[in-house]
């Protein structure tokens, strides 16, 4: 199967950019995997497999112990629910686009970026309780936040410390 053509450029801890290239498999008939085409979200059965597979990937990021950071980059995704994890190397969200409700509430332990995301919809969203601390910075320079939901970053937690 091919793999998805989708590339960007981020920022690498403000350093020189970096190219991000994606390594997921592209949908059939698309040079796009799921988490990159923006139409892939328009049937209510792609909504339940993006939120699944989101999850999955995830959940086998922080059990394989990788020691790499964990790339969203331009991914679409759609009610994000994200709890109690812990993320110790960085996280990458740059220009993905945020739909529905968004949940996060983790720890991250490093550096993370939102950069140039879009958090949109009806749905609320909240980073309430999360912390973000350790090794790096936090990014949301050039996020939007648009729509009739409520954001909220309620009893979060900025610090330098692990």
């Amino acid at each position: 199967m091919d793999l998805c053509s989708y590339k960007s450029y981020y920022g690498n801890f403000g350093q020189d950019q970096k190219i991000f290239l994606c390594d997921n498999e592209a949908q059939p008939n698309s040079n796009l995997c799921m988490f990159h085409d923006s139409h892939f979200l328009e049937s209510i059965k792609n909504i339940e497999t993006i939120e699944k597979e989101f999850q999955n990937k995830i959940d086998k990021y922080l059990t394989d112990e990788n020691h790499e950071p964990f790339f969203c980059i331009g991914y679409y995704l759609y009610n994000i629910n994200i709890k109690d994890k812990e993320f110790f190397y960085p996280v990458y969200f740059d220009n993905a686009q945020f739909s529905g409700s968004v949940s996060i509430n983790v720890k991250f332990l490093n550096y993370v970026s939102f950069a140039g995301s879009h958090f949109s919809n009806e749905g609320d969203v909240s980073f309430s309780d999360s912390r973000f601390s350790g090794k790096g910075n936090v990014d949301f320079s050039q996020s939007r936040f648009s729509g009739k939901g409520k954001v909220s970053f309620s009893g979060c937690q900025f610090s330098n410390e692990n």
